[in-house]
């Protein structure tokens, strides 16, 4: 199952935005504001880091940037210490593929169904070598 993961986290960081940035940016506002996290900004800025309110000691960060064929998003989370000052961060791929679940469903289809390929692959190599019926009694 952590293949799967791999692979979906993978294509969520490398995933190419080809809509117009207006309806790219609608879809952004909305899966933050999903998770709780309120964007001030009101208008797409291609280029340049936004970030969203602090919500109970963590806020989003959003990059968007030009790339051949379209834009590319990536959220993380940001986190606070005690102290105010961000100690940690984590990719937020789960709000990386709504928004590409969002935009672009076939897309998402696409590369879901891809995912269950190769853990399908995986598995059958693994049971075809008898990975799993070895019992060591």
């Amino acid at each position: 199952m952590r293949g799967r993961s791999l692979y979906l986290e993978q294509q969520c960081a490398t995933f190419v935005h080809n809509q117009p940035v207006a309806r790219l940016w609608r879809g952004l506002r909305a899966v933050p504001g999903g998770a709780g996290f309120e964007l001030k900004e009101e208008r797409p800025l291609v280029g340049r880091t936004l970030y969203s309110g602090w919500k109970e000691g963590s806020r989003i960060r959003i990059r968007i940037h030009r790339v051949k064929g379209g834009v590319m998003v990536r959220l993380t989370e940001m986190f606070r210490d005690n102290e105010g000052k961000v100690a940690t961060n984590r990719e937020r791929d789960d709000l990386e593929w709504q928004l590409i679940e969002r935009l672009d469903p076939d897309g998402a289809l696409a590369i879901m169904r891809q995912a269950n390929e190769r853990q399908k692959e995986v598995f059958d190599s693994y049971h075809a070598c008898g990975g799993c019926a070895r019992v060591v009694r």
